[in-house]
């Protein structure tokens, strides 16, 4: 009988540990399971802001940064792109989202990078070096040029001219199509050339350029066919220094100078101009969709507020804004305006309306209008993401 009993006991144990075992494998599962969900969740939510606010500072590495530094002796350049930016370094040019996402990166070496772009083209090159470089997309033509590039633009349809320098000349202008053919040169003599622009229609090359022979500095401007060696139009801005020039339509080439600014048709005549009536032009911008804003001051002081003009493209005022103190930025995209000035950045509409405002801790060298209200801004050798919506 008592064999029994010990029997049943030893049976009743086995039975436990089979259950506590099995109830151990249950909750290993389990676990197992939970880890497995976690992980999922985390990549599939990699770019998620408040994940990466959450692991911020821990080691796990989300792929996914929201600053970029910067070597201390590093040049760098920053520019929008359609909603993006492009961020210019001493060895890659890359195209960034507002999420920081890399959506192409090149080669190329950088001394002081140079960024123009003409909506999808961008073109890059480092001032007073040789060699340039189209990019679309991601996939580039490159520009080997025999002299050092001072200047340079592309249109929208990735005709490039790039100014360089010449021994013998003042300067020199070649015009590449978007497969890196030459397709034009004109040597300038005996005036500067401050900046070239191609039309829409890539046959007429407009060149601007600054006269010193009289007492004032006065602008040139002069238009080509690239079938002809000189100029078939002309103009002289007197006492106006042309600062950049940029086709704006079919018919219209923009010239934002240091006291006023005009748009002329495609035969050099003059369709309409604004004058800045005797106040200091203090930085610029020319939009996306064309608009001109203008930051104008009454005196150089920095203590002074700025007034931001926005202009359409026929030159007649929409808006206008005030802004304290210098405005050391200015980027007009999608219909907005971005105003960087005394460490503050504001968003603003076409009419000059303000739509949102940030007080940031810092210097900034330079700012970029990204989609969804994201801001990229540059100070010192770091650039982050704000966001001011």
């Amino acid at each position: 009988m008592s064999d029994k009993k010990t029997i049943d006991k030893s049976k009743i144990e086995e039975r436990k540990k089979k259950r506590h075992a099995k109830k151990n494998r249950f909750l290993i599962i389990v676990i197992l399971l939970l880890v497995v969900s976690t992980a999922f969740t985390l990549y599939m939510n990699i770019d998620n802001p408040l994940l990466h606010n959450a692991f911020s500072g821990v080691g796990i590495d989300l792929a996914n940064e929201t600053v970029i530094e910067f070597e201390k002796t590093e040049d760098y350049a920053l520019q929008g792109l359609n909603g993006n930016a492009i961020v210019a370094r001493n060895t890659t040019v890359s195209c960034v989202d507002s999420n920081m996402n890399n959506i192409w990166t090149i080669n190329q070496n950088n001394a002081a990078p140079v960024i123009k772009n003409g909506g999808k083209y961008v073109l890059t090159y480092s001032f007073d070096v040789p060699g340039a470089m189209l990019t679309k997309g991601g996939d580039s033509v490159e520009f080997a040029t025999e002299n050092n590039i001072i200047g340079g633009s592309v249109n929208k349809n990735g005709y490039c001219a790039l100014i360089t320098r010449e021994k013998g000349y003042k300067a020199q202008i070649v015009v590449y199509s978007p497969e890196g053919e030459i397709l034009y040169k004109w040597h300038s003599a005996d005036n500067y050339i401050i900046d070239a622009a191609i039309s829409y229609d890539n046959r007429t090359l407009a060149v601007a350029t600054a006269d010193f022979s009289k007492n004032t500095a006065s602008g040139g401007l002069m238009l080509f066919n690239f079938s002809q060696e000189k100029p078939f139009a002309g103009q002289v801005l007197e006492n106006n220094i042309i600062m950049q020039i940029k086709f704006i339509g079919k018919d219209s080439l923009l010239v934002v100078g240091d006291i006023g600014a005009a748009v002329f048709n495609s035969l050099g005549e003059k369709k309409a101009e604004y004058s800045y009536s005797g106040k200091s032009l203090t930085n610029y911008d020319i939009g996306d969709d064309n608009s001109l804003v203008l930051a104008l001051n009454e005196s150089d002081s920095v203590l002074n507020d700025t007034e931001i003009k926005i202009m359409g493209s026929n030159l007649k005022e929409k808006g206008t804004y005030m802004a304290s103190g210098a405005v050391s930025c200015l980027d007009a995209s999608d219909g907005k305006v971005l105003v960087v000035s005394d460490r503050k950045l504001a968003l603003v509409s076409k009419r000059g309306n303000e739509l949102a405002k940030l007080d940031v801790n810092k210097d900034i060298k330079n700012a970029v209008l990204m989609n969804n209200g994201d801001v990229l801004i540059a100070s010192g050798n770091s650039a982050e993401i704000v966001n001011l919506q």
